[in-house]
């Protein structure tokens, strides 16, 4: 069964003004496993999807919602990365190059093989205060969640526990959910991660984005080499649509994780994705 609470556990949540919606060009670097997601126009495409419209972006979306709503939500993102080690040299770097090209909103960063403490002052040089923060246990898991510090956003850790952090943000009445996510490596676990997750979308009204390493793949074409497992990906699949769950498209890149041997790539998987509602 999954943890709820961790003695690992370092919580910041701070509360400071914004705004919000979604929007997805969903970025990402396959050789880095990296997404960056722009949170504010998932629902326009959920919607150009259900409607089947042919009217512009943009006037459809202002058909839709109000403009005063729609203008502050349209540059908040997230930076998601299993970055395997958040102590190396050269994760770092990489790291200070997205920050300074996309300056994101909020950074979600996985598998970090350290304590937070050890790397607080390189985010406070680099801009970012944490909001939770899941230690790793041993050379396993870990999930940080950082805000950038001169966004004006209003956010709120809502749940979490040792593959998942979940929190809003909103602009007056409106409010969205993000949750971070790092499934585990182990099948077993990662079944129990899809009920917890379906569980806790009974308890979210209004848009849901999940962003992250998920350790599975949807189709057959999320994969190449090995053999597909189909009944996982049933189980991942069911999840999915119990929740109203859509996969998002990617821009750059196929596949995720990648397997060498002697130097030869042997497996590819796409991994890591978002997924949104479609309520």
């Amino acid at each position: 069964m999954l943890n709820l609470t961790s003695s690992n556990t370092y919580t910041s949540s701070t509360l400071v003004n914004d705004k919000f919606f979604w929007h997805p060009p969903l970025m990402l670097q396959c050789k880095m496993i990296l997404m960056i997601v722009s949170l504010t126009m998932i629902l326009l495409r959920k919607l150009l999807i259900l409607e089947k419209r042919t009217c512009s972006p943009s006037s459809f979306l202002s058909s839709i919602v109000p403009h005063s709503l729609m203008e502050p939500l349209l540059y908040t993102t997230i930076l998601s990365w299993n970055i395997r080690g958040a102590n190396n040299s050269k994760p770092k770097r990489q790291l200070k190059d997205m920050i300074r090209k996309y300056k994101p909103s909020f950074l979600a960063i996985y598998e970090t093989l350290v304590p937070f403490l050890r790397l607080s002052t390189f985010w406070n040089n680099n801009g970012y205060n944490p909001q939770h923060i899941i230690e790793a246990n041993g050379h396993s898991g870990g999930i940080w969640l950082l805000k950038q510090s001169a966004k004006n956003t209003t956010s709120l850790i809502t749940d979490f526990n040792q593959y998942s952090i979940t929190f809003t943000v909103s602009l007056g009445d409106a409010t969205t959910t993000c949750t971070c996510v790092y499934a585990s490596p182990n099948a077993t676990m990662r079944t129990y991660l899809w009920t917890y997750l379906s569980k806790l979308n009974r308890t979210i009204a209004g848009p849901w984005m999940l962003i992250g390493d998920f350790n599975e793949t949807i189709i057959p074409s999320d994969q190449r080499g090995g053999i597909f497992n189909h009944t996982r990906e049933a189980l991942f699949s069911n999840f999915m649509a119990e929740c109203n769950l859509i996969d998002l498209a990617i821009v750059s890149g196929r596949f995720t994780w990648h397997r060498n041997h002697n130097g030869l790539c042997i497996i590819s998987k796409k991994l890591d994705r978002g997924i949104a509602n479609i309520n």
